[in-house]
C-alpha cells in the first residue's frame, strides 16, 4: 500500500449510529490519484454491482457508511435518508456503501465499480436523461452492494456526485448473522406451457428487438425479444407513485440511452434500485405469437448491457395512436384515449370531468359533479383545494366508474377553490323604484329572492332586485352597476326581451356595465343580480352617452374629436388606463401606421386590438398632458379597435385623433 494512504488510514475512526450501527467512512483532505485498475464488478454481472436505491430523499448529513449485515444496513438507511424497508442483500458476498449528498435531478445511471492499484474505489457512471438535465440542490440518497471479492481490506470511497473520498475498513462477512438477508427465493419463469384464459395474443418482434403490442381489452404492454433468446412482456404503464398506486403513467422507450424513461432495463429492472416494471406471464404460440396473461413477480437479475439493448420496431410511447373521445363516448370494458381532466375535487374520489373554461367559474369550481366517473381506488377524502391532471387521459371503464386511468400528459394544476354562496330561494325579484339619469340609487340583494336569471352569468342563484327606467329621449344610454359583492346587471325592454348583460366589466367583479340604444319614451326594466348566490350593497345609475362622431369609424387622414368625459370605462387597463375611454373602429392594410392623440390639460393612452380580442397589440402612454402622443405602429390587414384612455378615472376630456400612413 502506498505511503500516502498508509498515513491516512492511520487517521481512520469510525463513528456508530448505534451499538450496531452502519461504519461511517472517514472524510479525506485528498483524492489519490488514479491508478492502474485491478478489480472491476458491473450490474449485469449475476454476482456483480447492485444498485441498491438512487433516489431523492429529506435533507440528511452529507457522509458515507457501510453495512456489513441487516441491522448495520437499516442503521445506514437511516442515515442517508431513505425511506421504505431497506431490500434484501447477501452480506456473505456483498457489502453495502450508501452516501447522501446534493445532486440533480435526473442522476445517472451507476453500471461499474473499480478498485485500483491504490486501493480506491470509484463508479462509473452514464447519463440517463432524454431531456436536458436540470441540476437542482436536491439530497439524494444512494445506496450500492459492492462483492466483497473486489475490496482491498482498507479502501477510499470517491463519493458519487461531490468527489469527496472517505477512508474505510472491510469488516469480516458474518455468514450466520446475514444468512435470512439473503438474496430473495428464487422465482419461477414468466414463461408458462398455456394460458388457459389469456388477455390477448399478439406477435412476437424479431429476435433482437422490442416493440408494442396491445391486449384485447386495448391496454399497451411492451414485448421484448431479446438476443440472448429470453422473452420479456411489460405492462406500458406504471404507478404514478408509490402513494398512487391506482393512478399510472406511460411508459415509453428511449432507443438513445437503451432503457425505458421509466429509468429500466428491456427486462423491467430498475437501474436505481426502485421496483421493477409490471412484468407478465406469458405461452408461446406455435406461430411466432405468444399469448400474455395476468401480472406477475420479476425475478432477480442483473440489468441489461446498454449494449445488448433491443431494437425498437414501431412506436417509442404507447397510446398514441388511440382516437381522442370525448367523455360520453368512452366504451365499456375497453381502454380509451379521452378528452377529460382528471380532477381532486374538494372531497370525494378523484373523478372524470372537463375544467370550466371560464376563468370565474374556475375559481369556485369545487370538482366534477358526483355523477361523473370516478376512479376506483383513489383517495376519497376532504380537500383543503383542487387539483387536476389535465387531458387526455386513458382510462378503461368499467360501468359507471373507471378501473385503469393513465395520464396521457403532464399537465397539472391546483386550484383554491372559493366555495359559493347558498343559493337564493326561488320568487319575484324585490321591485324598486324608477331610475333617473344621473342620479345614483342604492341598495341591496340581500334577504331578496332569486326571480331573474341573466344569461351573461354563469353560475346563478342569486338575489335580485328590479328597476324601472323611462328613456326621455331617443339615444345611447350606459347603465352602470358598483357593488359589494360579485353583481351583475341585465336590462330587458318592457316585453321582457333581453337587451343588454354583463357580469363584469373588464374583469372586476364588483362591476358591471351595459349600453342599449332606447326610443323617447321607451320603458325598460333592469336587473341587480348576481353571481352564484353572492348579494349585498350595491350602487346603480345611468347616463346618456353623446355619440362618436362619424359613427365610430376612423378614416385615413380624417381628424376626429372627442370626450371621455361623456363617456365610461369599458376596457381593461393596460399600461395603467384605468379611465373613461371611447372605442374607434379601424379597417388597416399590411402598412405601418402614425397615430397622434391631443389631449389638453390631460394624460391620454392609446391602444390597438384586434376585433374579437381584449389583450391590445400595441399601447401607449402620452408621456405629459401638455405634449400630444404621436406613435407608429405596424398593423397587419385586418379590423382594429382604436381606444383612447386615460391612465386614472381623473384623466378624461376632449381630445384629436388622427392616423396617416407612414411615409416611405
Amino acid at each position: 500500500m502506498p505511503r500516502v494512504l498508509r498515513s491516512l488510514f492511520l487517521a481512520l475512526s469510525f463513528s456508530l449510529a448505534g451499538c450496531t450501527g452502519a461504519f461511517r467512512g472517514t472524510p479525506l483532505s485528498e483524492v489519490p490519484k488514479p491508478a492502474a485498475v485491478t478489480a472491476r464488478a458491473t450490474t449485469a454481472e449475476p454476482d456483480g454491482l447492485r444498485v441498491v436505491t438512487a433516489t431523492a430523499t429529506r435533507i440528511a448529513e452529507e457522509g458515507v457508511w457501510l453495512a456489513a449485515d441487516e441491522e448495520e444496513l437499516r442503521s445506514l438507511w437511516n442515515a442517508i435518508g431513505a425511506e421504505g424497508p431497506p431490500p434484501r442483500v447477501d452480506f456473505d458476498t456483498h457489502v453495502v456503501l450508501g452516501s447522501s449528498y446534493l445532486g440533480g435531478v435526473c442522476e445517472p445511471e451507476i453500471d461499474t465499480a473499480e478498485v485500483d492499484a491504490a486501493g480506491t474505489l470509484r463508479l462509473r457512471t452514464h447519463p440517463l436523461g432524454h431531456v436536458e438535465c436540470i441540476l437542482l440542490g436536491v439530497y439524494l440518497a444512494q445506496a450500492i452492494a459492492v462483492p466483497r471479492r473486489i475490496l482491498p481490506s482498507r479502501f477510499v470511497f470517491v463519493a458519487p456526485d461531490s468527489g469527496k473520498p472517505y477512508a474505510l475498513d472491510l469488516p469480516a462477512a458474518k455468514p450466520r448473522a446475514s444468512a435470512a438477508s439473503r438474496g430473495a427465493p428464487p422465482i419461477s419463469s414468466l414463461e408458462r406451457p398455456s394460458l388457459p384464459a389469456p388477455l390477448g395474443v399478439v406477435a412476437l418482434p424479431p429476435q433482437g428487438h422490442i416493440a408494442l403490442r396491445t391486449l384485447d381489452d386495448g391496454r399497451a404492454v411492451w414485448v421484448v425479444a431479446h438476443r440472448s433468446g429470453a422473452i420479456s412482456v411489460l405492462s406500458a404503464d406504471e404507478p404514478r407513485s408509490s402513494y398512487s398506486p391506482w393512478l399510472r403513467k406511460k411508459v415509453e422507450w428511449i432507443s438513445r440511452v437503451g432503457r425505458f424513461g421509466s429509468e429500466h432495463d428491456a427486462a423491467g429492472r430498475s437501474v436505481h434500485g426502485a421496483a421493477p416494471l409490471e412484468t407478465r406471464v406469458f405461452a408461446r404460440q406455435g406461430d411466432g405469437r405468444i399469448a400474455i396473461g395476468e401480472p406477475a413477480p420479476l425475478a432477480p437479475g442483473p440489468i441489461e448491457p446498454r449494449a445488448e439493448a433491443p431494437t425498437l420496431q414501431g412506436s417509442s410511447e404507447p397510446y398514441t395512436d388511440l382516437p381522442l373521445l370525448p367523455l360520453d363516448a368512452m366504451p365499456e370494458g375497453r381502454v380509451a384515449r379521452v378528452d377529460s381532466d382528471l380532477v381532486f375535487g374538494l372531497s370525494g374520489p378523484a373523478r372524470l370531468c372537463n375544467l370550466p373554461t371560464v376563468d370565474k367559474v374556475l375559481d369556485h369550481f369545487p370538482g366534477c359533479p358526483e355523477h361523473a366517473p370516478a376512479v376506483l381506488g383513489s383517495p376519497s377524502e376532504p380537500r383543503r383545494g383542487v387539483t387536476f391532471m389535465q387531458a387526455p387521459v386513458i382510462v378503461r371503464r368499467r360501468g359507471g366508474a373507471v378501473d385503469l386511468a393513465i395520464l396521457g400528459s403532464d399537465g397539472t394544476g391546483g386550484l383554491a377553490s372559493n366555495p359559493l354562496f347558498p343559493p337564493a330561494p326561488r320568487g319575484d325579484s324585490r321591485a324598486r323604484g324608477a331610475l333617473t339619469m344621473g342620479a345614483p340609487v342604492r341598495g341591496t340583494t340581500s334577504g331578496a329572492k332569486d326571480g331573474v336569471s341573466p344569461a351573461c352569468v354563469p353560475v346563478g342563484g342569486a338575489p335580485d332586485e328590479t328597476w324601472t327606467f323611462t328613456a326621455p329621449r331617443a339615444g345611447l344610454y350606459a347603465f352602470q352597476l358598483d357593488s359589494d359583492y360579485d353583481g351583475a346587471l341585465a336590462v330587458h325592454d318592457a316585453d321582457g326581451a333581453l337587451l343588454a348583460c354583463n357580469d363584469d366589466r373588464h374583469s372586476l367583479v364588483s362591476s358591471s356595465l351595459v349600453h342599449i340604444s332606447l326610443a323617447q319614451g321607451a320603458r325598460a326594466k333592469v336587473v341587480v343580480d348576481g353571481f352564484g348566490g353572492h348579494h349585498g350593497a350595491y350602487t346603480l345609475w345611468v347616463k346618456e352617452e353623446a355619440p362618436l362622431a362619424h359613427g365610430g369609424v376612423l378614416v385615413l387622414g380624417r381628424e376626429v374629436a372627442g370626450d371621455t368625459s361623456k363617456s365610461t370605462d369599458d376596457h381593461a387597463g393596460h399600461c395603467t388606463s384605468d379611465g373613461n375611454d371611447d372605442e374607434w373602429l379601424f379597417d388597416a392594410e399590411d402598412t405601418t401606421y402614425v397615430f397622434r392623440l391631443e389631449t389638453p390639460g390631460w394624460t391620454g393612452v392609446l391602444s390597438v386590438l384586434a376585433e374579437g380580442t381584449s389583450m391590445p397589440h400595441h399601447c401607449t402612454r402620452e408621456p405629459s398632458p401638455s405634449s400630444p402622443l404621436v406613435t407608429e405602429w405596424a398593423l397587419a390587414p385586418k379590423k382594429y379597435k382604436v381606444i383612447v384612455d386615460g391612465p386614472s378615472e381623473k384623466d378624461a376630456g376632449p381630445y384629436r385623433l388622427r392616423v396617416e400612413r407612414k411615409a416611405p
